[in-house]
């Protein structure tokens, strides 16, 4: 086994993961179904703070990838 294997093997490890955190983000909420009430203020705040943490989560899975994609790379 050459020395730069278990980098390459790692630095594909976290290109997956990387890319398993944005697939995650990418599902879509439930729409509402027609004739349902109006969503209360707390919903709003809910989907609200689900939004930011669906970026923050997109951001990580990039960063990760990329970190992945370094350690391929150099390998």
């Amino acid at each position: 086994m050459s020395r730069s294997t278990p980098i390459f093997a790692l630095g594909l490890v976290f290109v997956f993961a990387g890319l398993a955190f944005v697939a995650f983000t990418l599902r879509k909420p439930a729409a509402a179904a027609p004739g349902a009430p109006a969503p209360r203020k707390s919903d709003q705040r809910s989907l609200a703070i689900e939004q930011k943490n669906t970026v923050k989560m997109r951001i990580a899975g990039g960063v990760i990838a990329a970190f992945g994609a370094a350690l391929v790379l150099i390998s």
